[in-house]
């Protein structure tokens, strides 16, 4: 009775992620990953992910939000609950948005003592800070931008804003909700 399983000695095994070798010595390459590994994978990550957040080892949570203003048509980032050391600002990186692509760093301020500091606009560097990267050459930074802040060696939010669409004095989230400033800071100053 013939039987449709190969014979031990041309059985080809194939390992994830090595190349293996068949009975004629041609080698073959490495398996591809099963749908239920990947999704093991991914999965292994949300949890490390949320570990992290819990354990503060990431900056999952708004310890430190980041949101811009208009103002007189230009571009404000406001940093919030800048009321201690662990949150005041060590460094903050601004660029531009075009469509849907994030342009690089085009204005960096940094620190050495960092402190607090609520909102800072592009272009202008606050007091005891000091510029690393200026690609501005004194124009306006746009009203599409993107801002990422460092404090206390943890990086938060990077956020994309556009503040075309909103008038002077609304304040845009990363997700595009539009609140005022007086909402503003009801939510994100020290009580």
């Amino acid at each position: 009775m013939r039987r449709n399983h190969p014979r031990p000695d041309t059985t080809v095994r194939r390992c994830s992620g090595t190349a293996t070798t068949g009975p004629t010595g041609s080698t073959f390459p490495p398996a591809p990953r099963s749908r239920r590994r990947r999704a093991a994978s991914a999965s292994l990550g949300l949890v490390l992910a949320a570990g992290g957040c819990l354990f503060g080892l990431t900056s999952c949570t708004a310890d430190s939000p980041v949101l811009a203003q208009r103002v007189d048509g230009k571009a404000v980032i406001l940093l919030g609950y800048q009321c201690s050391t662990k949150s005041a600002l060590n460094e903050l990186q601004v660029g531009r948005v075009s469509g849907a692509k994030q342009g690089p760093p085009v204005w960096v301020i940094a620190t050495d003592t960092p402190r607090g500091v609520p909102e800072v606009t592009p272009g202008i560097v606050p007091e005891g800070y000091h510029t690393t990267t200026d690609d501005l050459g004194g124009a306006d930074i746009g009203l599409r931008v993107w801002a990422q802040e460092r404090a206390n060696d943890n990086t938060y939010l990077r956020g994309h804003f556009d503040l075309t669409k909103v008038k002077d004095g609304q304040v845009v989230d990363a997700t595009g909700a539009v609140i005022t400033r007086a909402d503003f800071n009801k939510r994100y100053h020290c009580s």
